[in-house]
């Protein structure tokens, strides 16, 4: 027992107990068609999505996609490497390990440029944490440096960085190469969907479903042991036709010898541009500096009319039987054309509302914390997502965490005296006793007709408490009391106890 200010005292028993107080929308992967000149492996199946914040054991982890560079890939020395990810959450962090003898910590957007000083072969190895330092996911590619005259076959593909293409619309998928290679593989965010043998390396692929895919091809030479150089990633994009048209209205068609201006948004080989510079010049995919016009793809520009979704929720966790009040603010596009639909709300995965056209283009709602019950702490997950007459679609989730809240006995005692009544010639002792489950009670406030008379702060709560025993002694002269005291964790929740006494 800790003697506190000569009048209080502390007992501490100690027990551990642990807890916490919530989703994701599967997608279809593309079934791509047979063609070209080998032959096709089976189509990918559907992949569920994963829940980035359910721990995984290692060697379990799902894979941690790179984007670029390529897996096998060969680079010269000493040109600049662009390292980057396929999207992840903004609230973790990367770990990038090259060869064991440089690492890196990248916080979102996850981008790193390195340059190779040495020929030879690296591994890069990435790992992605979350903001709680869970280890999430985990990947690796392979590279190989050789010198800036060094003899390879180069793989180019027909494809640029970003391809718009609309559902149903096929699209044709080639990779060509100055020499005989032995196998040529497609793949889409890492996996193989097609495999080749022999030339030509050509299959058209139709898309099913709206979707993101980024698409890389990997190769072996033939009879010839040389270096490989594939060509860098490209990000396709399918859409609905109601979005592709949208692109198409706003676009202007390139003609040759017209004089565009600045911003000027322009439709050139089913590719879409944005002109930075007041020119008459051909559209170009060229990356120089003097190249005037920017790929804008339909992608960006459809975003320009995407619904945007704000959720205000109140922080930190919610005790048993709050209200948790979430504002949905609905803001369109200008272009009177563009319209919200539908606006979309589940929790934990199950849909408890629908709104069709909402003509205010604001939606509130309010959530009641569930029942807090040991030895779980609840959590939900409310997803709102909102979508236009263009079928573009904008999602949001948040975490309600509960809290339990401490519980708090409170007794009042004096030496030859019954409850209610006291006697002003003697101390009365204040006695609580507070049950702190998660380590996290702060304070107990004592409270003498609602004036504050003694805080005392929980300073030995240094490891996972059972129960905190709090005593205080006090002196009152003769009347009515109204005593009120108070135990308050770390997420405000509150216990409560209320007494009236009488003192002679």
């Amino acid at each position: 027992m800790n003697e506190i200010n000569a009048k209080h005292a502390i007992l501490l028993s100690a027990f551990v107990l642990s807890g916490c107080f919530g989703s994701s929308d599967s997608h279809n992967s593309n079934d791509p068609n047979s063609g070209g000149g080998g032959k096709p492996t089976e189509p990918i199946e559907p992949i569920e999505p994963t829940d980035p914040t359910t721990p995984t054991v290692p060697g379990q982890l799902p894979s941690l996609l790179f984007t670029s560079p390529i897996d096998k890939n060969t680079y010269f020395i000493n040109n600049d490497i662009e390292i980057k990810w396929a999207e992840l959450p903004v609230t973790g962090y990367l770990e990038l390990d090259i060869n064991g003898t440089e690492k890196v910590q990248l916080l979102s957007p996850y981008v790193h440029v390195w340059r190779a000083e040495n020929t030879g072969q690296y591994t890069l190895n990435a790992k992605y944490y979350s903001s709680e330092n869970v280890l999430i996911s985990e990947g690796k590619v392979e590279l190989t440096i050789v010198p800036a005259n060094e003899e390879v076959i180069t793989v180019s593909s027909n494809l640029h960085k970003i391809v718009d293409v609309q559902l149903g619309e096929s699209l044709t998928l080639t990779a060509e190469s100055t020499l005989p290679l032995g196998q040529v593989d497609f793949l889409f965010n890492g996996k193989t969907i097609q495999t080749f043998m022999s030339e030509p390396y050509t299959m058209e692929w139709v898309p099913t479903d709206v979707h993101q895919n980024n698409f890389t091809i990997q190769a072996t030479p033939g009879h010839m042991d040389l270096p490989i150089v594939f060509p860098e990633s490209s990000v396709i994009r399918s859409f609905l036709p109601e979005t592709i048209a949208f692109c198409n209205e706003k676009a202007k068609p390139w003609v040759a010898g017209t004089q565009y201006h600045l911003d000027d948004h322009v439709k050139h080989n089913n590719r879409y541009f944005v002109a930075r510079k007041t020119n008459d010049f051909e559209p170009s995919m060229d990356p120089s500096q003097f190249n005037p016009w920017s790929h804008i793809s339909c992608a960006n520009m459809a975003w320009l009319t995407k619904p945007s979704v704000q959720v205000i929720p109140r922080g930190g966790r919610f005790n048993s039987g709050d209200e948790l009040p979430i504002l949905v603010y609905i803001r369109p596009s200008q272009d009177p054309s563009i319209e919200i639909i539908e606006v979309l709300v589940k929790r934990n995965n199950e849909v408890i509302k629908v709104l069709p056209n909402i003509e205010d283009q604001k939606y509130m709602h309010t959530f009641v914390a569930d029942q807090v019950a040991l030895p779980e702490f609840p959590k939900d997950i409310i997803t709102i997502s909102v979508r236009n007459n263009i079928n573009q679609k904008n999602e949001v989730e948040v975490e309600v965490f509960g809290n339990h809240s401490p519980q708090h006995e409170f007794k009042l005692e004096q030496a030859g005296s019954t409850d209610p009544a006291y006697s002003s010639t003697s101390p009365i002792l204040f006695s609580s006793l507070v049950m702190d489950y998660e380590n996290k009670v702060e304070k107990v406030e004592y409270y003498i007709n609602d004036v504050l008379k003694e805080t005392i702060d929980s300073v030995e709560n240094v490891q996972a408490l059972g129960t905190e025993k709090i005593v205080m002694q006090v002196e009152l002269s003769p009347g009515v009391y109204r005593i009120r005291a108070v135990a308050i964790d770390r997420d405000l929740g509150t216990a409560e106890v209320r007494k009236i006494i009488s003192v002679r």
